[in-house]
């Protein structure tokens, strides 16, 4: 390929590659790390964690399973297929032995030394965690070698999570070939600052960026990416949205004019604020209507305790539901579908001075916490800063930004 091996990793930002795992390094236990360790060091000795397709040079990969992210990254594949081909990552994917040389296993020190001090005084083991990110390291040099040894050589690469370590890594390699490399925006990106902890995962979705191209939801997410990166951003908006044309609860029909709230939850890092609107939202009104609760995955408090009902997405109707949302991105895709939304005034979504809120929106005190009632006609005019298009306007956009770079 006229190029060495050693060139390419040292090429490599070996940093980018290992800030998905930051958090977790610092929110674990050292028993946990060790573990985290040991499965690092099986997949090094017998794994590789893609199968290289056959006589395609365009890919998309897909490393991340949860099922609301699939239904995007499904759409987008099928929606470029026969041209690109979906690549799915899995760490123990194919049987591939160790085939690397002491010179790799010096400068994984060397770059795990480095990329340790980021976090060193937040980790409860820098030496676990420095061994994490060496044999992180150990096992994207064994990618390399593996990619340089079946001579694998594409033209175009669209990453649906560029901050995932292996497709991090990949991205990287097949951009130094100069393939197009593409990254997929998979969630709402907001602008948490530059360094990561325990309670602040955001900033790895644009710290790590490592695409020439980002494909974004709206305007919103292209200023965090101007502000973190010098990648090229295309407002081209989110191809399956929550309460869309697919949802058979969204069905016509006059809206009932009992309150029945559904409070959707962000994640356990927000477990404060998720709280108070519960408790805020059973309080006000529990006598007229049903209280209900969609919890976030991670959340394992018991809401019911407050007087909410669970309830799931599936069984959301525009029709009986009012939403009320913080900082979910599903608050986003209800939204921009024409729910009537009750955002948080704290909320990141919230682009308003208390002074300078439009007439339109009206600001309710519900037990001492503000809210901003948001209605369907606002659903473009509010909610299309986040998300400029959805369904097949997306997916066109895609294809022809893909397609005019190849």
């Amino acid at each position: 390929m006229g190029r060495s091996v050693n060139y390419i990793v040292r090429k490599v930002n070996w940093t980018k590659s290992n800030l998905c795992s930051f958090n977790a390094l610092i929110s674990s236990t050292p028993i946990k790390i060790a573990r985290l360790n040991t499965s690092l060091l099986l997949r090094l000795f017998f794994f590789i964690p893609i199968s290289v397709p056959k006589n395609t040079l365009n890919w998309v990969v897909v490393s991340y399973y949860r099922a609301d992210l699939l239904k995007d990254f499904d759409a987008i594949c099928g929606s470029l297929y026969p041209k690109y081909t979906r690549v799915t990552i899995n760490p123990y994917k194919k049987l591939a032995f160790i085939n690397l040389k002491v010179a790799d296993l010096m400068f994984s020190w060397s770059e795990a030394s480095k990329v340790i001090l980021l976090i060193s005084i937040h980790v409860k083991s820098t030496f676990l965690a420095k061994v994490f990110i060496f044999l992180s390291i150990m096992n994207g040099i064994k990618l390399i070698r593996f990619l340089e040894r079946k001579k694998v050589c594409v033209n175009s690469v669209l990453s649906t999570m560029e901050m995932q370590t292996v497709e991090n890594i990949l991205v990287q390699y097949f951009r130094l070939s100069n393939a197009n490399t593409f990254a997929y925006q998979h969630g709402f990106y907001r602008d948490t600052g530059d360094v990561i902890t325990s309670t602040n995962t955001n900033p790895v979705n644009y710290l790590a960026a490592v695409c020439e191209t980002s494909l974004v939801w709206g305007d919103a997410s292209k200023t965090v990416l101007e502000k973190y990166t010098s990648q090229t951003i295309v407002c081209v908006g989110k191809p399956i949205l929550l309460g869309g044309m697919g949802n058979t609860s969204n069905s016509s029909g006059s809206k009932s004019s009992i309150k029945n709230i559904v409070v959707i939850l962000d994640s356990s890092q927000q477990l404060e604020e998720n709280i108070n609107i519960v408790k805020a939202m059973c309080g006000s009104y529990s006598k007229e209507g049903v209280v209900h609760y969609i919890p976030h995955p991670d959340d394992k408090y018991d809401y019911s305790q407050l007087g909410a009902i669970i309830i799931y997405h599936k069984h959301v109707n525009q029709k009986i539901h009012t939403l009320v949302g913080n900082n979910s991105s599903a608050v986003l895709q209800y939204g921009r579908t024409g729910y009537d939304i009750l955002l948080y005034s704290d909320s990141n979504f919230n682009i308003y001075d208390d002074n300078m809120i439009p007439a339109l929106i009206n600001v309710l005190d519900i037990d001492e916490l503000k809210f901003l009632e948001i209605d369907s006609n606002l659903a473009i005019d509010f909610w299309g800063h986040y998300i400029c298009h959805s369904g097949d306007d997306c997916l066109n956009l895609i294809a022809n930004e893909v397609n005019r770079m190849r």
